[in-house]
């Protein structure tokens, strides 16, 4: 069953629409790739501590396929 209620937060922090950066630059955060600048960076991450955001291990390794 979903639950989006429970990933409202999340899916707008996804998006970056809310934080003026786009879905790519959330993601290269989450990433840690080096592309990012601190600024971006910062804001990203401390939206991502305010909704208490967590990665899905298990999707990322489906993903990766590891």
């Amino acid at each position: 069953m979903n639950h989006p209620e429970r990933f409202a937060g999340q899916v707008a922090i996804v998006t970056g629409g809310s934080l003026g950066v786009g879905r790519s630059t959330v993601s290269r955060v989450i990433n840690n790739s080096p592309l990012v600048s601190a600024y971006a960076k910062e804001k990203v991450l401390k939206a991502l501590e305010e909704t208490g955001y967590e990665p899905n291990l298990l999707a990322r390794g489906l993903v990766s396929s590891r």
